[in-house]
């Protein structure tokens, strides 16, 4: 193998290395910054699993389901997963300093199947629990919405 050749791949291999270290150190940069922000706020922490009662405006129950937050993106953002036996979906909120949780759904086969919604909480003081509203499209296609009912699931 020719010195040009070695010396090309050396470089390559140095760029791609400065790139990762770069790419570690951003990460968790932010990562300590997000913390902080949330810490300074005192915000409950959403990650984990939840069970999740929503409600119809009458008051009866529409669907249960399980909601895995499963990270957070930036500061008090974070993103997470709903399960239920026929579909699941992707959602992504925020927590701001009120304790208040905002978040969007909709499923994974978006745009092929539109069940899109919104959906804003309130933290229980233990932080184990949430209650609130949401609106969305239901699975028969019309516009619906209530109250919603979420209980922090224990490890098992």
């Amino acid at each position: 193998m020719s010195t040009a050749i070695i010396t090309a791949l050396i470089g390559a291999g140095a760029t791609i290395f400065a790139g990762l270290i770069a790419w570690a150190a951003s990460a968790t940069l932010q990562k300590g910054a997000s913390l902080k922000y949330r810490r300074d706020l005192r915000l409950p922490d959403p990650l984990g699993r939840w069970k999740c009662d929503w409600f119809k405006a009458d008051g009866s129950l529409y669907v249960s389901d399980e909601v895995n937050v499963e990270s957070w993106v930036k500061d008090g953002r974070f993103r997470g997963k709903g399960i239920q036996p026929t579909l699941s979906y992707t959602l992504e909120g925020e927590i701001d300093g009120t304790r208040v949780m905002a978040l969007t759904y909709r499923t994974e086969d978006f745009p092929t199947k539109a069940y899109v919604g919104v959906a804003c909480l309130l933290f229980s003081m233990d932080g184990d629990g949430l209650s609130g509203h949401w609106y969305g499209r239901a699975r028969d296609g019309e516009f619906m919405g209530g109250v919603t009912k979420w209980r922090r699931k224990l490890a098992t």
